[in-house]
């Protein structure tokens, strides 16, 4: 009997000393969980240790409107075969309005602090361009000598030609040099701001113009050559300025979905003319060359307007 009394004491010792070691491990745990807890809620709400300082984009963007413009003509139709005198007037506007389009953007922030750096960006498309255009009017004025006595007859040709619609495309390469401000850096979506000069690049072909040009043959019969011309704009360069935002959206460590929208304004350009090539040369009874053409002409430079804005989408590297 005694040895069971024993051996139960020992039991209730053990048992004793069990539960005092559980009595003290249930107040650890809670401890340890508390500080694993607040740690990991004091680096979530400090948000990313280290913004990236770099970052590159490319994006493919979207617009409503292009470059918009006119060439207006106003120049002596020639006369040839013939020493008469003879006077003559042929006057133009083949307008422009540039069509939506899809072009495509890229570019690079350097940020010299948190928040704030230098963006340097690259931009093109190429937009269509569409016009309804006036009548084309001509007008001659010339001494007709018919046989048998040659007296001279004066004779005056008037027309008003109904015009085509216009047709055509201008490139635009931009090339612009901001100040970005970077917000939200603490979340999985950020934004950024950037605005400041651009520097546009120009080119592009229009049609169609028209060239009138007369001879006069035998007997005094009048040939009329009605010319349509493509006509090329530029190359030339403008000053302008850039604003602009967009939103990036994390996917992964060093990789952002970026969608915004970016305006470019700046003042009118003058674009120079010139003939490009003759698009109906099978109508032509007697070909001019296009350096003939063009010094009968002496085409006046396009005033251009360059402002617009696109949206735009694209990925964004933060290495």
């Amino acid at each position: 009997m005694r040895s069971s009394c024993t051996s139960s004491g020992a039991c209730r010792s053990r048992l004793e000393r069990a539960c005092r070691s559980r009595a003290w491990s249930v107040p650890l745990i809670a401890l340890a969980i508390c500080a694993i807890s607040r740690a990991s809620f004091a680096q979530s709400a400090s948000g990313p240790t280290k913004e990236p300082r770099v970052e590159f984009w490319g994006a493919v963007t979207a617009g409503q409107t292009g470059p918009s413009g006119s060439i207006v003509s106003s120049y002596s139709p020639p006369l040839l075969l013939d020493g008469s005198d003879y006077t003559s007037h042929a006057s133009q506007t083949v307008t422009f309005d540039g069509q939506s389009h899809a072009g495509f953007e890229a570019g690079a922030n350097l940020f010299f602090a948190r928040h704030g750096g230098l963006q340097l960006l690259f931009d093109r498309r190429s937009p269509e361009v569409e016009g309804t255009n006036g009548p084309y009017d001509v007008t001659l004025h010339y001494n007709s000598r018919v046989p048998p006595d040659n007296q001279a007859i004066p004779v005056t040709v008037n027309k008003s030609i109904p015009w085509p619609d216009t047709t055509g495309s201008i490139t635009q390469s931009i090339f612009s040099v901001n100040g970005v401000l970077r917000v939200g850096t603490s979340s999985r979506i950020d934004a950024t701001l950037s605005g400041g000069l651009s520097i546009q690049q120009l080119s592009g072909t229009v049609e169609q113009s028209g060239f009138t040009q007369y001879n006069l043959g035998g007997h005094s019969v009048l040939f009329e050559n009605e010319y349509h011309l493509a006509m090329s704009l530029g190359p030339t360069s403008a000053v302008a300025v850039n604003l602009g935002g967009d939103l990036n959206v994390h996917v992964a460590t060093h990789v952002a979905l970026v969608f915004g929208a970016r305006y470019f304004g700046g003042a009118s350009v003058d674009m120079p003319v010139h003939v490009a090539s003759v698009l109906n040369p099978e109508e032509i009874t007697f070909t001019q060359t296009v350096a003939d053409i063009e010094r009968w002409m002496a085409p006046s430079p396009a005033q251009v307007h360059i402002g617009g804005w696109h949206v735009l989408a694209g990925l964004k590297l933060r290495p």
